[in-house]
């Protein structure tokens, strides 16, 4: 599916709303359900200039409206007969949903602009998935069709133009994958730092982008390029390519590439992969290369596919295929899953049934369906049979029975009342899963939360965030990234409650409000929930550790070398994984311990371990993955850690869309090694609720679970000093 980048702009723009001037939504209309997406808003000065604060309103996924403030909150001034643009991130709640911007003056009542749903273009749900492409497309969509994945499963959107980029990492929320062109006065020149910066960011914390660049190699790549950052390996220079044997036969292409000279921009081994070599020995050049960057993927063609004899190569979407949706447990197995068999559950993605598990507590545990019957039973005695025989019996009168029925009947109103209280706990509940991501050689932490909040009655909730006390908090909160986002969870799917439904809004007349903040501040004010529900939320939260030098070695198929547990907690639970392999670590790592790799017991098939391999008849058979499971939540994230090392979703049958950042199935096969651990109750971060408006504090008896992973470097003899 093509998208066009002007299709919404050249839409009917509603009247201007006094100095909302303009509002535009994602990249030129195009955003995902339930994912931080920008909203730009054109501010504009008559004769007088302009002081105030804006804010944004959308529905949740449960319908209640919400109101979200700019990231930093500071005061606009925009200086008399001039414009200045300002963006607030939202979540949209529902695919088809409208906005409400609002200008708060610091003198003056508040200018409101309202947004239809017509006039927003409907937001992508689960699927398709979302290719943003820098300046070129690549043939992107035809590449899409020779990996066998179907119609419609992939939106891809052409900006020409940055002027739709964000300048915040999370605005790229909804983008699987980037793909960037770098011709001359391209999209690549046209950002500010500030947007370069968002995008260097968004593939650290676990984005995948794919950049081509060949004869502006040494521009680019250099000490003061702009994607020096992403260089696998010192730059050598940029030559001519002779010789695209290497090339033809990795794509599997019937016809050569001809018309013209190549440029190559040929790089010294270093970082990553190398997956597509010309040449041999002394002339052996990198001609594709993959790796790892942040908790992210760079797949680089080192020539140019947007111009030249390779952009009219017939074998580019071949090639393309090949690099984006490789066959083993890539997105082109996806399609053999039967997608339709999900719907009665309500979710289509794995985020989905993470969030059903976390949303049982024994404490709300509805009253049992036999109790509910019986009284049912005893109340229709009560009015029917039995107050026919008393009335006979002791009356003999009939028309008695206006006189007896309103008492029984609030008799009964009572007893209901009393009974689900009895059964529905009276005290506030939380269920709570952390995961801790730390790169050892840079000392960044990462960390991912999802809460579950109960309340016994109707209330509102003011509530704050405070991560767990590893590290330092980042010293970088105003650029590219934030300490603290927190915000709802909605549900992924067209079920009832999901966020691609049609259900109507709630009745809800008052919006709470969601402010990005300093950890341990006020992140929700005026939370509703009513009596006995549930509220799903999540956060992104981020610290400091100090940096190691620390690698391990891969040598004669075996890991070699130390590490050192970085937290002040100890680890169980531990698995080490690398590559195919997989070791357990069965009596775990103490804190601040140094581990040596000469003691791992022999590894295990990573596949094989993630689909549970059994024995069966003879066979070696998987487990088959229980979609409706709401009770392991363990098995929940370790699939949400390695989907795609367990064949994805032709194994699940679900999607890993939403928190697709999370699975490392990549990372591991990119001269990376990942130990995953489950730490004590103290490293989950500390959810603190008031009652909205006041200092009373709310004690909410939590249930949790954390996990942690470690990224260590690891040298092979390829890319090894």
């Amino acid at each position: 599916m093509m998208l066009c980048a002007a299709a919404w702009a050249g839409a009917e723009e509603p009247p201007a709303a006094g100095p909302l001037a303009d509002v535009e939504v994602g990249f030129s209309g195009t955003h995902r359900v339930g994912c931080w997406t920008p909203v730009r808003i054109t501010l504009k000065a008559a004769a007088e200039p302009l002081r105030g604060r804006l804010d944004a309103e959308v529905i949740d996924g449960d319908g209640l409206p919400v109101r979200y403030a700019p990231l930093n909150d500071a005061e606009i001034s925009v200086a008399a007969g001039s414009s200045q643009q300002a963006t607030v991130y939202v979540r949209f709640g529902r695919t088809r949903a409208g906005l409400l911007v609002r200008w708060k003056p610091a003198n003056g009542p508040a200018v409101e602009r309202r947004t239809d749903v017509p006039e927003i273009p409907a937001a992508l749900a689960t699927e398709p998935s979302h290719a943003l492409c820098l300046g070129e497309d690549f043939g992107l969509s035809e590449a899409d069709q020779r990996a066998g994945r179907g119609a419609g499963r992939q939106a891809v959107l052409l900006l020409e133009e940055p002027n739709s980029l964000p300048l915040h990492a999370c605005g790229y929320d909804g983008v699987d994958m980037i793909l960037l062109a770098t011709p001359p006065g391209g999209v690549l020149e046209q950002m500010s730092a500030p947007q370069q910066q968002a995008l260097l960011a968004w593939v650290r914390g676990g984005g995948r982008l794919f950049v081509s660049c060949g004869s502006r190699g040494a521009e680019l790549f250099g000490p003061e390029g702009r994607l020096a950052p992403l260089a696998p390996g010192p730059l050598q220079r940029v030559t001519p390519l002779r010789q695209t044997t290497g090339l033809e036969a990795f794509a599997a292409s019937p016809e050569p590439l001809l018309g013209g000279t190549v440029e190559l921009a040929w790089f010294e081994p270093g970082e990553g992969v190398v997956e597509v070599v010309e040449g041999v020995g002394a002339e052996n050049r990198p001609v594709i290369l993959r790796r790892a960057f942040g908790f992210g993927e760079v797949i680089l063609a080192a020539i140019d596919l947007d111009r030249g004899p390779a952009a009219e190569w017939s074998g580019r979407p071949r090639l393309l295929a090949k690099l984006l949706w490789p066959e083993e447990g890539g997105e082109a197995a996806e399609d053999s899953g039967p997608r339709g068999q999900v719907s009665h559950l309500g979710y289509d993605d794995l985020a989905g049934q993470l969030r059903g598990a976390l949303d049982r507590f024994p404490e709300a545990q509805p009253t049992p369906f036999s109790w509910v019957a019986g009284l049912i039973g005893v109340y229709l005695l009560l009015i029917g049979p039995i107050d026919y025989l008393l009335l006979r019996r002791f009356a003999g009168r009939f028309e008695w029975t206006w006189l007896t029925f309103p008492p029984v009947v609030l008799a009964a109103l009572g007893l209901a009342l009393v009974l689900g209280n009895l059964w529905r706990s009276s005290n506030i509940a939380g269920n709570q899963v952390d995961l801790i991501d730390i790169n050892t050689a840079s000392g960044e932490v990462r960390g991912t939360s999802w809460l579950h909040l109960y309340s016994p009655q109707t209330r509102r909730f003011d509530l704050a965030l405070a991560p767990p006390s590893i590290g330092t908090p980042p010293a970088d909160t105003e650029d590219a990234t934030a300490a603290l986002l927190f915000a709802w969870q909605g549900l992924p799917g067209a079920g009832l409650g999901g966020m691609a439904s049609t259900a109507s809004p709630a009745p809800v007349a008052e919006a709470y409000a969601i402010e990005p903040s300093a950890p341990e501040q006020l992140a929700i004010r005026g939370l509703p929930i009513l009596t006995g529900s549930t509220k799903s939320l999540s956060a992104r939260w981020r610290r400091n550790v100090p940096a190691s030098e620390e690698t391990l070695r891969w040598e004669v198929n075996e890991l070699q070398g130390e590490f050192t547990n970085p937290l002040p907690y100890d680890l169980s639970e531990c698995w080490l994984y690398y590559d195919r392999w997989a070791w357990p670590i069965e009596r775990g790592l103490a804190a601040g311990e140094v581990f040596n790799a000469a003691v791992l017991p022999p590894p295990r098939n990573l596949e094989w371990q993630l689909v549970r391999f059994r024995i069966l008849d003879s066979k070696d058979v998987s487990t088959p993955w229980d979609r409706s499971d709401l009770t392991n939540i363990p098995r929940i994230l370790e699939m949400m850690m390695f989907h795609q090392a367990a064949r994805g979703t032709s194994y699940t049958h679900l999607a890993h869309r939403y928190h697709g950042d999370l699975d490392w199935s990549a990372l591991v096969k990119l001269d990376r090694a990942v130990l995953v651990g489950r730490p004590s109750a103290e490293a989950a971060a500390e959810l603190r609720v008031r009652r909205a408006g006041t200092e009373e504090e709310e004690e909410a008896q939590t249930q949790r679970w954390t996990f942690c992973r470690l990224v260590i470097p690891v040298t092979t003899p390829a890319n090894g000093p």
